[in-house]
């Protein structure tokens, strides 16, 4: 979970995501991605034993959060979850469901448009599914929602992406380097 200036919503996310049942052992890994508020304070005072904080000193920004998450990882898997509460926790368990049954490697929560889902303006919706279009072109591949902050990735092969971007266009980066190497993902309906 990365988060930067998150005070209003970083404990209630953090509740949430602590108090989902996933059907299987897991932890969260918060970056606080050097915050000026009181996300350092709150994190401070978090005590929960599948619960880790790691702390970047400045501003590196979303990619790079998730970067240091993913070396700080001890599970088989991980998930970007925002520190914002855009998503529903209860969102995460469906995606493990197909790879604790054995599906598939690497799922997406995916938001439909118009169903359950809410984008910040027709604009971005219609962004989103351009871009999603030209990643399906490129790479041959039928994805629904190419910027999905939810991507399910095994550890092991998060770490081997070589990674290099450091912002939001990590989300992107992940997918064409996915779909590059010809991995699928199995998408699943999130809110």
């Amino acid at each position: 979970m990365p988060a930067y200036n998150e005070q209003r919503t970083i404990g209630g996310a953090i509740a949430a995501v602590l108090s989902t049942d996933y059907g299987c052992p897991f932890e969260l890994i918060v970056v606080d991605d050097g915050s000026s508020d009181e996300t350092p304070s709150i994190l401070g005072s978090l005590r929960h034993p599948q619960a880790v904080v790691v702390t970047h000193p400045r501003n590196l920004g979303k990619g790079a959060a998730l970067q240091t998450a993913a070396r700080c990882a001890s599970g088989t898997h991980l998930v970007p979850f925002d520190a914002n509460l855009e998503y529903d926790p209860a969102d995460l368990a469906a995606m493990v469901k197909p790879i604790v049954a054995g599906r598939c490697d690497v799922v997406y929560g995916t938001r439909l448009f118009g169903a359950n889902t809410r984008y910040q303006s027709y604009r971005h919706a219609q962004g989103n599914r351009m871009l999603t279009l030209a990643a399906n072109v490129l790479f041959d591949a039928c994805l629904n929602d190419l910027h999905t902050c939810l991507k399910l990735v095994p550890v092991d092969l998060f770490r081997k992406l070589d990674l290099r971007e450091n912002g939001f266009g990590l989300d992107t980066e992940i997918t064409a380097k996915l779909l590059k190497q010809g991995i699928r993902p199995l998408e699943v309906p999130v809110t």
